[in-house]
C-alpha cells in the first residue's frame, strides 16, 4: 500500500491524542516520536500553520521530556518558521534564539548554523542588515568548517540576497553563482532552480534583461512541470518588472495579476505586497490613478500590519509618485513626509550601524576591501537621499505655483491659516497654564524668604512647602504631559513592552498622590486583585494613571472619594483597571468629546492644565492595542476604565 501524507498525518493525530501511553514509552520510541512530529510539521507549515504549530510544540514537550538538545535545537528552529510564516516576528525570534541555545548545548555545529541562517533571515525581513549579514557569514563560516556543502549552499544564497536588498548586485551575483555551484555538485535540481531564480532577478536589477530573460523562461517551463507554484509566480513576478522597466504595462499588468493569483493560492503575503507595489507603478504608468492608488493603499496596509518595513517604504514612494501625478499637494506633502521618516528611522541608522559593525562580517583579507565598499554605498545612498528629497521639495514648490494660480487656493490658505491658529491658541493655552505654577512656585519661595527675615510662623512654612509642592507636581505632570504630545506629534514616542506585575506599577503611581489626595481632603480606595503580570510599556501605563489619578484629584471636593481597582479576564487576556471617583461628573456632550478636545476645564480648587493628558491617555492606550471606557453621570462621579494585556 503506497504510503501517503495524509496517512502521516493521521498516524501523528493518533499520536497526539494518547501522550501518556505512547510518548512514555522511551526505550522503544526515543526520538522517533518527535522526529516524525517535525517531519509532518514540516510538510504542513505552509498549508496548515496551526497544525504544523501543534506538532512542532509537541516535540519539543517530548524532546524537554527526554532531555535531548540536539531535537530541541531542530523543534525550536521549526517552530520559528512557522511562526515567521505566520508574520510573528517576535516569537519566531523567541524560538531562534532558543535554538541557539540547544544547538550550543547539543554541541550540534549543524543546527546551530541554521539557528543563525533563520536569525539572519529575521533581521533581513527587520531592515537589520548589519546584523543580518553578521548571522549569516557566521552560518557560512560553521558549514564551510565542518565541510557541509548543503549548508553553504543556503548561507551564501541568503547572503546573495542580503546583497540584492543592499543593491549590491555584483557582490549579490557572485555568491548566487558560487550557491548555484554547489547545488548542481550535490545534484539537488530544484534547489537549484530557485537559486537560479535569484540571479535572475539580480540580473534584472543590474540591467542585464535579455541574459535573464532566458533563465526566466527555463524556470518558468521547470516550476509549472513540478508545480511548484511560489516560485512559478516569482518567475510571473520578475517578468512584469521586466515589463514595467520597458515601459509595456499592459503586459506588465496581466503578468503581474498572474503572479498574485498563484501567492493567493500558496498565501504568500509578502509577494502579494510586492506585487501589489509593482501594480501600482503599472497603473500609474498608464495613468489609471483609482487604480493605482486600490493597489498602492493595500500595499501600504498589509505590509504596515505584517511589519514589512521595506514594502512599505516601497508603497509609501510610490504613493509620493502617485501624488505628484494627480497634483495633489495634501497627499503629497502626507506620504512624502511619511517617507522621509521611515527612511531616516530604518535606512539611516542602519547604515551607520552596518559601517560600524561591518568589519565582524569578513576575514582579514577582506575587511579592507568590504569596508571601502560600504563606506562608497552609504555615500552614495546618502547622495540618492538627499537628491530625492531636493526633487520633492522641488515638485512641492511646483505644485504650489500652480495651485497658486488655482481659484481654489482661497479655500486652501483659508483651512492653513485655520490650522496655524488652533496650533498657535494650544501654545498660548500651555503658556498661560505653565506660567500659573512657576508664579506659585516664586509666590510661595518669596514668602518663604520674608517670614525667615523676620519671626517666621511654622505653621505657615509647612503650608507654604506643601502648596510649593504641589505647584513643582502640577508644573512636573505638565511638562511631562507637553513632551510625550510633542513626541507622539513627531513620531518619537517609542513603544518598548516588557513583562510586570500590574499591582506594582498603579501601587507606585498612588504613592506619588499622597500629599495631594490629603491636602484636598480626597480619600484614596484601592481594590487591586491579586498580583499578575501584563506586557506593557511601563513608562506609558504610569503618566496613562497619572493623568487619570490627576484628573480626579482636580474635579473631587473635601470628603470625595477616589477608586483604584482592578479585573482579570483571563479568557480574553486582559487587565482592566478602572479609576473612579466622586467628584462632579460629566455631561453626555462632555463624555463624547473627551478624547477630541484640547480645551482643559478648570477643577474644584481653580486648577488648570494643558488638555493634552487624556488626548496621551487614549493615543497610548491604543498603543497597547487596548480599550478605554467612559462612565460618567453629572454631581455624581466618573468612572474611567482602561485595559492592557494579561500574560499568564
Amino acid at each position: 500500500m503506497k504510503i501517503t501524507l495524509m496517512h502521516i498525518s493521521i498516524f501523528v493525530l493518533f499520536l497526539l491524542s494518547k501522550p501518556v501511553n505512547l510518548f512514555a514509552q522511551k526505550d522503544t520510541l526515543s526520538g522517533d516520536v518527535p522526529k516524525s512530529l517535525l517531519k509532518t510539521a514540516w510538510q504542513f507549515r505552509q498549508s496548515n500553520p496551526d497544525f504544523s504549530m501543534k506538532l512542532s510544540k509537541e516535540a519539543i514537550a517530548i524532546a524537554k521530556q527526554q532531555n535531548n538538545n540536539a531535537m530541541l535545537a531542530l523543534a525550536y528552529n521549526y517552530t520559528g518558521i512557522i511562526y515567521r510564516n505566520l508574520f510573528e516576528f517576535d516569537s519566531s525570534y523567541f524560538y531562534f534564539k532558543k535554538a541557539l541555545t540547544a544547538s550550543l548545548l547539543a554541541k550540534d555545529s549543524v543546527e546551530l548554523a541554521y539557528s543563525y541562517n533563520n536569525l539572519a533571515l529575521y533581521f533581513q525581513f527587520q531592515h537589520q542588515y548589519h546584523l543580518a549579514l553578521e548571522n549569516a557569514n557566521k552560518a557560512y563560516e560553521i558549514f564551510n568548517k565542518i565541510n557541509n556543502n548543503k549548508g553553504k549552499a543556503y548561507s551564501l544564497l541568503v547572503l546573495g540576497r542580503l546583497f540584492i536588498d543592499l543593491e549590491n548586485y555584483d557582490m549579490a551575483n557572485s555568491y548566487l553563482l558560487r550557491t548555484i555551484k554547489l547545488r548542481q555538485e550535490i545534484g539537488d535540481s530544484i534547489s537549484t532552480a530557485k537559486a537560479w531564480y535569484s540571479y535572475s532577478y539580480s540580473l534584472i536589477e543590474k540591467g542585464e534583461i535579455n541574459k535573464a530573460k532566458k533563465i526566466l523562461d527555463k524556470l518558468n517551463r521547470l516550476f509549472a512541470k513540478v508545480e511548484i507554484q511560489k516560485y512559478l509566480a516569482h518567475t510571473y513576478f520578475a517578468y512584469g518588472v521586466i515589463d514595467l522597466k520597458e515601459k509595456k504595462y499592459h503586459k506588465a499588468i496581466n503578468n503581474f495579476l498572474k503572479a498574485i493569483k498563484l501567492y493567493e493560492k500558496v498565501n504568500f503575503i509578502v509577494g502579494k505586497i510586492d506585487t501589489y507595489n509593482e501594480l501600482g507603478k503599472a497603473f500609474i504608468g498608464l495613468k489609471n490613478t483609482k487604480a493605482a492608488l486600490n493597489y498602492l493603499l493595500e500595499a501600504k496596509r498589509l505590509s504596515w500590519k505584517k511589519k514589512y518595513f521595506k514594502g512599505y517604504e516601497k508603497a509609501l514612494s510610490n504613493l509620493v509618485d502617485l501624488s505628484i501625478l494627480k497634483s495633489d499637494k495634501t497627499g503629497l506633502t502626507r506620504y512624502a513626509d511619511r517617507l522621509l521618516a521611515v527612511k531616516d528611522s530604518l535606512y539611516l541608522l542602519e547604515a551607520n550601524e552596518r559601517n560600524k559593525e561591518y568589519h565582524k562580517l569578513f576575514t582579514a583579507n577582506e575587511i579592507f576591501k568590504k569596508n571601502t565598499a560600504l563606506r562608497s554605498d552609504i555615500e552614495f545612498h546618502k547622495t540618492l537621499l538627499l537628491l530625492g528629497i531636493s526633487l520633492v521639495l522641488i515638485f512641492i514648490g511646483f505644485i504650489l505655483i500652480l495651485l497658486l494660480q488655482n481659484r481654489k487656493i482661497k479655500n486652501k490658505t483659508q483651512q492653513l491659516e485655520h490650522a496655524v491658529q488652533e496650533k498657535n491658541k494650544l501654545f498660548s493655552i500651555i503658556a498661560h497654564d505653565l506660567k500659573n505654577p512657576f508664579s506659585s512656585l516664586l509666590g510661595y519661595a518669596d514668602m518663604l524668604i520674608s517670614e525667615l527675615e523676620y519671626e517666621f510662623d511654622e505653621a505657615e512654612v509647612k503650608s507654604a512647602l506643601k502648596n510649593m509642592r504641589l505647584s513643582a507636581q502640577k508644573l512636573l505632570e505638565m511638562s511631562e504631559n507637553i513632551l510625550q504630545w510633542a513626541r507622539s506629534q513627531t513620531g518619537k514616542m517609542k513603544y518598548k513592552p516588557a513583562e510586570y506585575q500590574i499591582n506594582d506599577i498603579i501601587l507606585d503611581v498612588l504613592s506619588y498622590f499622597t500629599q495631594s489626595v490629603k491636602i484636598k481632603g480626597i480619600e484614596f480606595k484601592v481594590n487591586l486583585t491579586p498580583n499578575h503580570k501584563c506586557f506593557c510599556d511601563k513608562d506609558m501605563i504610569q503618566v496613562i494613571l497619572r493623568n487619570l489619578i490627576s484628573n480626579s484629584i482636580k474635579f473631587c471636593s473635601f470628603g470625595d472619594f477616589i477608586k483604584v481597582f482592578t479585573e482579570v479576564d483571563k479568557l480574553e487576556k486582559k487587565i482592566y483597571i478602572s479609576v473612579e471617583d466622586s467628584g462632579v461628573g460629566m455631561t453626555h456632550e462632555q463624555v463624547a468629546n473627551l478624547f477630541n478636545s484640547t480645551i482643559s476645564q478648570t477643577g474644584t480648587s481653580g486648577e488648570k492644565g494643558t488638555g493634552l493628558g487624556l488626548l496621551l491617555v487614549k493615543e497610548m492606550v491604543e498603543k497597547h492595542d487596548g480599550k478605554i471606557f467612559v462612565e460618567s453621570k453629572k454631581n455624581v462621579g466618573t468612572r474611567i476604565t482602561f485595559t492592557v494585556p494579561y500574560v499568564e
